[in-house]
């Protein structure tokens, strides 16, 4: 059976929590829709709490011929943007729900989502008002428990019915997405790592590949709000504004904000044609493009350093000076639609000083060309290998990758 709905929910720890999400959501669902296929796909990120033995118990004490739970364990946090992808890959509904495990759902607060994507094929993504968000999405309540929640969802869902607004952005914890649009757009951009202004870039290309982006009326979700990334001090802020400078860069935005916080989006970006060379994300092996007269490979002993440069808690700068003690010749990549070229060149070349002067005798080359999404296997596949990074989520998605295609890496 295709469901009709398919949900990816991404943990880290916090098992009762996700738990209480998992729930919810089946039990804010009328038997009507459920009957239609239900899947949720739960993305356990290298949880070391009881989350592993948690998720199967809940799975079998929802068990329903319609209801289909799959627990998708990885063995490390891999980050928040490419765990969604990863989920992204199981989901076969014709509607998907990316959703946080920081959520509780009120009974009904889909169907008024559902309405305006039977009614309307130019929307792309709906989200529903949360008690903790941004801009006119953010309703700005809290609750003591689950039954003054669902009271206050089911009065304010029906004041609000008639309250829908076209935007530009919609916060990350609970977004709606046509099938198609994802087909269209793909996953998160991998360069944002963890996490933070994944959510902005994934909108930003849903208007690019021609939909609409609607907060809708008569909705209503439990927000909580940043639990799983604040397990690890300081690293909310690290991804913030490491990402923020990625942002901006890759979109050529001014810097300039409107009312509510957000980044200017100029026309010149909203309007560009939709192009799957820059706008498509692969979230399977299967979906990059399997030959490319670019990289193809070679007889190349060069090992790949790629990283979240900009991100200061990433151990790259340590991974670059031990790859030069062991003698081993790397290509550091910096692609300069991310990142400020001359800056990290200036870095760069620095560190290879340093290593020269102490004997290391390093040789270390420099690439700062922007591949394609769509062209990154082949890319990573034209080295003998890849360098592994510490703390750094971006570095974990390339040897991810190189796992798959069975590079060394060192």
């Amino acid at each position: 059976m295709i469901p009709y709905t398919s949900f990816i929910m991404l943990c880290f720890n916090k098992s009762e929590m996700s738990c209480n999400a998992i729930r919810t959501l089946v039990e804010s669902f009328e038997n009507e829709l459920i009957e239609k296929g239900l899947e949720i796909v739960v993305v356990d990120n290298g949880s070391s709490d009881e989350t592993p033995e948690s998720i199967p118990l809940l799975k079998r004490e929802l068990m329903n011929e319609n209801i289909l739970i799959h627990y998708v364990r990885l063995n490390e946090n891999i980050g928040y943007s490419v765990g969604v992808n990863i989920g992204l890959s199981h989901c076969r509904g014709k509607l998907v729900g990316i959703v946080n495990n920081d959520l509780l759902f009120p009974k009904g607060w889909i169907n008024p989502i559902l309405n305006i994507f039977m009614n309307d094929s130019n929307i792309g993504l709906c989200a529903p008002y949360l008690s903790n968000a941004t801009g006119i999405q953010n309703v700005g309540v809290s609750f003591e428990n689950y039954e003054n929640m669902n009271l206050f969802a089911q009065e304010f869902m029906e004041k609000s019915r008639d309250q829908h607004h076209f935007v530009q952005r919609v916060i990350g914890a609970c977004m709606i997405f046509r099938k198609e649009v994802l087909d269209l757009i793909g996953g998160n951009d991998f360069w944002y790592g963890l996490g933070n202004y994944d959510d902005d870039d994934l909108c930003l290309r849903t208007i690019i590949a021609g939909y609409k982006i609607m907060i809708v009326g008569g909705t209503f979700v439990h927000h909580i709000g940043h639990l799983s990334f604040n397990q690890v001090p300081g690293l909310i802020q690290a991804c913030y504004w490491a990402n923020t400078d990625k942002f901006k860069l890759k979109w050529k935005l001014s810097g300039e904000k409107d009312y509510y916080g957000n980044y200017v989006i100029p026309d010149s970006v909203l309007n560009r044609p939709y192009s799957r060379e820059s706008d498509f994300f692969p979230v399977r092996l299967e979906d990059f493009e399997s030959k490319s007269p670019v990289y193809e490979k070679k007889n190349n002993e060069r090992y790949l350093l790629i990283a979240d440069w900009s991100n200061h808690l990433s151990k790259w700068k340590a991974a670059l000076m031990k790859a030069s003690l062991n003698h081993q010749e790397c290509e550091v990549w910096i692609p300069e639609n991310y990142f400020d070229k001359y800056g990290f060149k200036s870095q760069m070349d620095h560190l290879v000083s340093i290593a020269n002067q102490i004997g290391i005798g390093t040789r270390v080359s420099m690439n700062f060309d922007s591949v394609p999404p769509v062209q990154l296997l082949n890319f990573i596949n034209n080295y003998k290998g890849v360098i592994r990074v510490q703390d750094d989520f971006v570095n974990q998605y390339i040897v991810y990758l190189a796992e798959g295609i069975s590079l060394d890496i060192i």
